[in-house]
């Protein structure tokens, strides 16, 4: 039983750690719930629907008839009719709860849909969080080689570094650069994509895209 409890409390830290982690990007999931253009339809689709299905369990309207009644004294009448449908209460009951089961199968289909949408935004997040990553170290190995660069050209003067040496340092300062230029694409088309993903806005604090 001890290890079972032991267990147990693991699992839930574990849970709990998840959830502190995940809550710090709430206000991007929030944004891409409210704003992204499939869930938006979907909303609209669904809720057109389930009004359908209520709808369509409501008593149907009155239907009221108006004559003109002639009779042997001078002058008409008018008789007014009205007729009412009904449904046994069997019906309606039975009506009603199929109703319910379809609103709630349409919820969850959405809700499917709602976790389907928030998975890309998340995968985007995290290809963008990974970029900048790699692209803050290059930039950081640029840097250096930039600063060896300077030293090696000081050096040639003194005879302590050749041409030679100066030319591979320069090729791979050219190899980062362009290695960052890639990254910096790919980088943009993420963001592109989350842009997307949110309805064609970018986030409202743009910062949490690059949070650790």
């Amino acid at each position: 039983e001890m290890k079972q409890i032991k267990i147990t409390i693991i699992l839930l830290a574990a849970v709990f750690s998840l959830e502190a982690r995940s809550s710090g990007n709430d206000g991007l999931w929030t944004e891409i719930l409210s704003n992204n253009p499939e869930l938006q339809a979907a909303r609209n689709a669904k809720d057109g629907e389930a009004e359908a299905l209520k709808s369509e369990n409501n008593l149907a309207d009155p239907e009221v008839e108006l004559e003109y009644m002639f009779t042997r004294h001078p002058g008409r009448s008018l008789e007014l009719t009205a007729t009412q449908e009904f449904d046994w209460p069997g019906i309606y009951g039975a009506r009603k709860k199929q109703t319910a089961h379809l609103i709630s199968a349409m919820d969850y289909l959405y809700r499917e849909k709602e976790q389907e949408i928030l998975l890309q935004a998340r995968t985007t997040v995290a290809d963008i969080r990974w970029l900048d990553k790699r692209i803050h170290l290059r930039r950081q190995l640029r840097n250096r080689n930039k600063e060896l660069l300077r030293g090696y050209q000081l050096g040639t003067k003194e005879g302590e570094f050749t041409i030679l040496d100066i030319n591979k340092l320069k090729v791979a300062i050219a190899d980062i650069d362009a290695e960052l230029a890639d990254l910096e694409t790919q980088r943009s088309v993420a963001l592109s994509g989350f842009v997307s993903l949110n309805g064609g806005k970018m986030p409202a604090d743009t910062s949490e895209l690059s949070s650790a």
